[in-house]
């Protein structure tokens, strides 16, 4: 919004004689009478302006005043600015701050460090779960091959023909003779060994009662 010194093109400093001869230039070409028709209505307002700054700044009480109330004025917008200034700055210094606090990359790093530490924790559970399960499981298959083993060679032996065969080569084969005295000596032994701890064991309870 234009101040009075601006409507009449003079400085704030002007004297009287200068705001009269400003106001003079002005009057002669904003007269409503010697404009066009088209241009009539907007030299009417410019006039109505001219005059209302003319009146106030040629009464030396209105223009102090006024002078005033323009200080004022001026300050208030002046105070205004410096508080949106200064709101603005502490907006910049609270985003800068939170964006400092939360930086993309580096949020992004710990995902990623988190992510390889599950993916790990988990990859190892599941071998330890699938090892465990296997070491089971082939226990178990270990035991079960050695009892049908144990129960074909059985049937192998107390069977007529294959008894005679198995005899034939055992008694054939110096090695595997070697090899089958070697273990029947040894599980003979092993077995006597435990026939007699049961056997001290059972008498010293007989002795006991």
């Amino acid at each position: 919004m234009k101040t009075l010194y601006e409507i009449l093109e003079v400085s704030e400093n002007a004297s009287k004689e200068v705001i009269e001869k400003a106001y003079k230039v002005l009057a002669k070409r904003y007269h409503p009478d010697l404009q066009d028709e088209k241009n009539k209505k907007n030299a009417e307002e410019n006039m109505k302006k001219i005059n209302e700054a003319f009146e106030i700044l040629m009464d030396d009480q209105k223009r102090e005043q006024y002078d005033n109330e323009l200080k004022i004025d001026r300050e208030n917008r002046i105070k205004e600015e410096i508080e949106r200034k200064i709101k603005d700055s502490n907006k910049n210094v609270v985003y800068k701050r939170e964006k400092e606090e939360f930086d993309p990359n580096k949020e992004l790093k710990n995902m990623s460090r988190h992510y390889k530490k599950v993916y790990s924790s988990g990859v190892k559970n599941i071998k330890r779960n699938i090892f465990r399960k296997r070491d089971k499981r082939e226990f178990k298959d270990l035991i079960i091959t050695i009892l049908i083993m144990i129960i074909i060679c059985s049937a192998l032996w107390f069977f007529p023909p294959t008894n005679k065969i198995i005899v034939g080569f055992y008694e054939e084969n110096m090695i595997i003779k070697t090899i089958v005295d070697v273990l029947g000596n040894l599980f003979g032994s092993l077995a006597q060994g435990i026939s007699n701890v049961f056997t001290g064991a059972q008498n010293f309870e007989n002795l006991a009662h």
